[in-house]
């Protein structure tokens, strides 16, 4: 029926008995890329069987028609994992905005990292400032396919800045989880956190919300010992990431006391003061 392009006798094949047509009817429509499917492809996407509810939102995603933007959301909550993954990645084909909250709900709580790191992509793809936020908080996610893909998204939204921020990110990360776990001594890490500071000519109080967003991600808090050219700042979730959002340009923060009051206004403790 796909080579005779028989959109009709495949959307009637959709309602096979057997799995198995079903998914290959679902594949020929989504090849064939005719709009007449939509509606029958949304269907399917109750089917019973979860390989056709995945191929159903697969094609849909590729027939790039915004009326299956909806039921692509409610497949957000199918029990398949498969099935989220592939809705998640239609809903970034289609380009519709509708579908941004949604996809920043499936980040943040979908039990299954490859379908977080989905949302990632196709948030990347959506181009929505509203995504920001929660992409940046993907970056501390415990699976690193979910942070590349979030720091990839990131690049793509707000251009080399952020892509430079988070690099700069992601090697202080690993470079502090090498100190936690005994591979670097405190004269080595006193040394390139000296080496770091200067090469890039961060104001230190810039530099506190950097470490901070580092300890919440690794759920640890270092002993609170100042530097000559920093001295960290802890503080609680609100302001996790404070430096990585003014090194993106999300915010605009150039001087140490503009930062402070900021800071402060949001809860952060200062442990290096009387």
């Amino acid at each position: 029926m796909k080579d005779q392009k028989d959109v009709k006798g495949l959307i009637i094949a959709l309602k096979d008995d057997d799995a198995t047509v079903r998914y290959r009817a679902a594949q020929a429509l989504d090849e064939l890329r005719d709009l007449r499917a939509v509606w029958p492809l949304t269907n399917a996407l109750r089917d019973e069987a979860v390989t056709v509810r995945a191929r159903a939102a697969e094609a849909l995603g590729r027939l790039g028609d915004g009326r299956a933007v909806e039921p692509l959301v409610h497949a957000l909550d199918d029990a398949g994992a498969n099935v989220r993954y592939a809705a998640a990645g239609a809903l970034g084909a289609l380009g519709v905005r509708a579908g941004v909250e949604p996809l920043i709900r499936v980040l943040r709580d979908d039990a299954d990292n490859v379908v977080r790191t989905q949302a990632a992509r196709a948030l990347g793809a959506l181009g929505d400032s509203r995504a920001v936020e929660p992409l940046i908080d993907a970056l501390a996610d415990a699976h690193d396919d979910v942070s590349e893909a979030a720091s990839d998204a990131l690049a793509a939204l707000l251009g080399q800045r952020a892509g430079q921020a988070v690099k700069l990110y992601r090697a202080e990360r690993d470079r502090r989880q090498a100190e936690l776990r005994g591979e670097v001594t405190w004269a080595r890490t006193h040394k390139q956190e000296r080496a770091f500071c200067s090469r890039w000519k961060r104001n230190v109080t810039l530099l506190r919300g950097f470490y901070s967003f580092l300890d919440v991600c690794e759920g640890s808090v270092r002993a609170k010992r100042p530097c000559e050219n920093y001295h960290c700042l802890y503080n609680d979730v609100m302001v996790s990431g404070f430096w990585l959002r003014n090194e993106m340009g999300i915010t605009d923060v150039t001087s140490k006391t503009e930062a402070d009051g900021i800071m402060q206004a949001q809860g952060a403790v200062d442990y290096t003061r009387p």
